[in-house]
């Protein structure tokens, strides 16, 4: 490791993607802003991940070798060991352009107002073909101030890529200091920063974002990953508790004018009844949260007194709430909202209807819906997802019940391996169904 103080350091962190992490350092070192350190933390890989890394000996790179996976505890200490002037995250499976850092260190050099800069992504797939989906292009943001983008977070989830970002290191040694959510721990550090700065996207796609195939990742887009999104978002929503004064709350949620009475604003108040009213799109979490941030209200007398005298709101107010978002009735409505139908059209012309059996909730919310397939009665018995049996199952048309404007997809009749849901489900009313040669089901 060089002894000269770098302009960017590059935290890259591995685990188990022995595939890719040479073309990643390489690229790393063929970037054309040059004065930087490259700390690769290896989050004790099983596969051959480590074997590759040794093998690079360029001065600008300091190695760190964990012996058990320990998530991204590990990668926050090899950040905080970092020492330039801006911090870098990288990741194992992804790739920069060329002049990826150049670009954001000059931008950031140029407006000492903002704390971080991000890109726009181009996706590939775990083979290096073109990727063009609604995560690639959910990271294709347009910029916002950062009231905006604290409106933008609560009601739509993390749209910022983690490995485009370059900001300022005297803001990533406060950032990472948040230990426990591993899956969404980005979209609590972006709800952080913009509580009290400015952030600006380059619109360019400077970073090249690995999109891997069903759990590969961390992060992969599975029912268990939605579960965990649930949980940890009890954590991070507690961010938004940090917003500022009676102005930034306004700036970011002019509903909670409401809430303003006599010159005086309980935020916790608000926050809570803008997460009882999201609770349906925003799942269990939500709802949790808000009710939790009501019992804490209530449990401080100073506070009590205000939100009764503000708001006639005490704890009958919060019986009556708590009898109408029962837990499990949450979860059973959030779910139902996203059960979805089909109906399959076979080689001689029957027709058989089915229920969705699964769903992989995407990171903005979006639901991509499988069909566990079994039918009797047509010389087969079909199991998993569309596509195993040869061009004997077809799918048309996806509608959403009583808007049949709004026509979700329409795959023309081909055999597919699972439906895409191209819409925002969570706003769609009545259940979605399929609508196939035709026929709404």
């Amino acid at each position: 490791m060089s002894s000269k103080i770098p302009t960017v350091s590059i935290a890259l962190s591995s685990y188990n993607h022995g595939r890719y992490i040479g073309a990643t350092i390489e690229n790393v070192l063929s970037q054309t802003f040059t004065d930087f350190e490259l700390i690769i933390a290896d989050d004790g890989s099983s596969d051959d991940s480590w074997d590759t890394i040794q093998r690079y000996t360029d001065t600008r790179i300091s190695l760190r070798r964990g012996t058990v996976n320990r998530g991204s505890l590990f990668t926050f200490e090899a950040i905080h060991s970092s020492r330039g002037k801006y911090l870098a995250i990288h990741h194992s499976a992804d790739l920069w352009q060329p002049d990826k850092l150049q670009k954001q260190v000059d931008w950031l050099d140029a407006h000492p107002e903002h704390v971080a800069v991000f890109t726009h992504v181009q996706g590939i797939s775990e083979d290096g073909e073109a990727v063009e989906d609604d995560v690639v292009r959910k990271f294709r943001q347009p910029n916002r101030s950062r009231h905006e983008w604290l409106r933008f977070f609560f009601y739509n989830w993390n749209a910022l890529c983690h490995p485009s970002v370059l900001m300022r290191m005297e803001h990533a040694r406060k950032l990472y200091t948040f230990y426990g959510p591993t899956l969404i721990n980005d979209w609590g550090a972006w709800i952080r920063t913009c509580c009290v700065h400015e952030i600006h996207i380059l619109q360019e796609p400077l970073t090249i974002f690995r999109r891997m195939r069903g759990d590969a990742s961390t992060g992969g887009r599975t029912r268990e990953n939605a579960d965990r999104g649930q949980f940890e978002a009890l954590r991070v929503l507690h961010f938004f508790r940090n917003i500022g004064d009676i102005d930034d709350w306004l700036a970011v949620f002019p509903e909670v004018q409401e809430y303003c009475v006599h010159g005086e604003f309980v935020a916790d108040y608000a926050l809570a009844r803008l997460c009882l009213v999201n609770g349906e799109c925003g799942g269990p979490s939500r709802v949790l949260f808000g009710i939790m941030l009501l019992f804490e209200l209530l449990a401080d007398e100073q506070k009590r007194w205000q939100v009764e005298r503000l708001y006639g709101f005490g704890p009958v107010q919060l019986r009556a709430i708590t009898a109408a978002w029962r837990l499990e009735l949450v979860a059973k409505q959030y779910a139902s909202r996203h059960t979805a139908y089909a109906q399959l059209v076979f080689a001689d012309g029957a027709r058989s209807a089915l229920k969705a059996c699964d769903y992989t909730l995407e990171t903005n919310g979006l639901y991509k819906v499988f069909f566990d397939v079994r039918v009797d009665g047509h010389g087969q018995h079909l199991h998993g997802l569309f596509g195993h049996s040869g061009d004997t199952v077809q799918i048309f048309e996806i509608w959403l019940p009583g808007e049949k404007d709004r026509q979700l997809g329409d795959v023309g009749g081909v055999v597919a391996d699972a439906l895409q849901i191209g819409d925002d489900l969570r706003h769609g009313g009545d259940q979605p169904q399929i609508a196939c040669d035709g026929l709404l089901l």
